[in-house]
């Protein structure tokens, strides 16, 4: 399988989240993924690469920048409603969950190639996964204060369980 979480490409340093958090950055100016956009706001999106891909395998709606408090936020966001199997048949992500365009393919590569074979193991086919979060701007483990965690930059996604055809519901740490 795929190394979980997902490594990201650049190692950063971990930020703080200060205790009063700052207003929103003025639309990330330091990505240039957004220049482009804020310089012609009336222009229509160009789906990334990454959207691109993730259209083959996910619906989801586009999120060009999640502008967030102090650090947090990202460019080239989605909002993941469902991921289609290989079979063609759809799980559903409920609530859908906000996350960056890499992870949400990270997240459906890992529904499609590991979760819903080993789903089959357990009697029925792999339906939904129940999000229990996915963005938010918080601390780790939400300390208010602490180091931010990747929450706060759609590089997260907390699964409560994953739902059968048949109707069952699977825990994380069901035996």
């Amino acid at each position: 399988g795929r190394p979980w979480p997902p490594q990201p490409r650049q190692p950063q340093l971990p930020i703080a989240v200060p205790q009063q958090f700052s207003p929103p950055q003025e639309v990330y100016a330091s990505f240039p993924e957004s220049t482009e956009a804020a310089a012609a706001p009336s222009a229509p999106l160009v789906p990334s690469a990454c959207q691109l891909r993730l259209a083959k395998v996910a619906v989801f709606k586009p999120i060009a920048v999640l502008a967030g408090p102090g650090e947090c936020g990202a460019v080239d966001a989605v909002l993941l409603e469902r991921v289609i199997l290989p079979d063609q048949a759809k799980v559903t992500i409920a609530p859908p969950a906000t996350l960056r365009c890499a992870m949400a393919e990270e997240v459906a590569l890992w529904l499609r190639e590991d979760v819903a074979p080993a789903a089959l193991k357990l009697g029925a086919p792999l339906r939904g996964l129940d999000n229990f979060d996915s963005y938010e701007c918080r601390g780790r483990n939400r300390v208010h204060g602490a180091t931010l965690s990747e929450h706060g930059r759609a590089n997260a996604l907390d699964v409560r369980a994953l739902r059968l055809a048949n109707g069952e519901g699977v825990g994380l740490t069901d035996v």
